[in-house]
């Protein structure tokens, strides 16, 4: 055993923990997640675990004599080729849960997203009203959604009516993409177009438009 070995191994183990904790963030190439995953004591301390687990095995080769003089790089390729399993296994239950629930939890989660919290309950009304037309919850995927209001009078009384679209897609047809809108007032929920073909649905486009020019705004204000 000798020093170059130990930092040569050292090094393999920091690039399989950065190269893991990047992608347990699924957004490898932002350069914001890159500098937070660096300044993670798991960056370092996973490394040096498993090369004391690498030395702990190199010793228990040599105890047994099954090796002689290359014990150390034993012991450290059997850690490699533990953790390398280790992440393959995890991978795949990735893969798997993904293709199971994927679609599901990437809604659930974006179903919330409104510029103001007093609209988020609305939107929540809307975008449940959606995915009830789905037997299975995870066969679309939603892509984009937004959410405006506008006073409306209703049985002669002013009411306001929260207005969300959606726009998505079918697992079967992962290139094409819809657009649904939806109107809730109170608890009554009304859909205007559903499974809409967005490149041939004026409305759907004006509303995205005018939601673009609104983030931008935004972001040159924080610039």
């Amino acid at each position: 055993m000798n020093t170059l070995r130990i930092v040569a191994f050292l090094f393999i183990y920091v690039t399989i923990t950065f190269l893991w904790l990047l992608y347990d963030r699924r957004n490898i190439f932002d350069r914001h997640t890159v500098r937070e995953v660096l300044q993670l004591p798991a960056i370092w301390v996973f490394p040096i675990l498993m090369l004391i687990v690498g030395l702990l095995l190199s010793q228990l080769y040599s105890y047994f004599k099954k090796t002689k003089n290359k014990y150390f790089i034993w012991g450290q390729l059997t850690c490699l080729t533990s953790v390398f399993f280790f992440f393959i296994y995890t991978f795949i239950s990735d893969w798997q849960h993904d293709k199971q629930f994927g679609n599901f939890e990437n809604n659930r989660v974006n179903r919330d997203n409104t510029f103001f919290q007093t609209d988020t309950a609305y939107q929540i009304k809307a975008y449940d009203a959606l995915e009830s037309n789905f037997s299975d919850k995870n066969s679309f995927r939603i892509t984009d959604l937004f959410s405006d209001k506008k006073d409306t009078v209703i049985n002669s009384v002013l009411t306001q009516m929260h207005i969300s679209w959606f726009e998505y897609y079918l697992n079967k047809e992962p290139n094409k993409f819809l657009c649904a809108k939806y109107r809730v007032f109170n608890d009554t929920v009304i859909n205007d177009y559903l499974n809409s073909d967005v490149r041939l649905n004026l409305d759907f486009n004006k509303r995205k438009a005018y939601k673009d020019s609104l983030l931008k705004f935004v972001d040159s204000l924080d610039e």
